[in-house]
């Protein structure tokens, strides 16, 4: 899984990039929520809308070997 947030600079790129699921070019910031095995992440835009988000939960109870 990877996130990218940010720009490092001005954003004016208005397609998706192929190798980007979403792409937003408006300012906001990602907010991480983890509580236990399960991680909420969204990104809320500067007006306070959340724009996109996801869950994941771990399920697996594997020990590395």
């Amino acid at each position: 899984m990877y996130i990218v947030a940010g720009t490092s600079a001005f954003a004016d790129r208005v397609s998706p990039h192929p190798a980007m699921y979403t792409s937003l070019s408006i300012p906001g910031a990602l907010v991480m929520d983890v509580c236990g095995k399960r991680l909420h992440v969204q990104f809320v835009d500067n007006e306070g809308n959340v724009k996109d988000e996801f869950t994941m939960v771990k399920t697996s109870s594997l020990s590395p070997a």
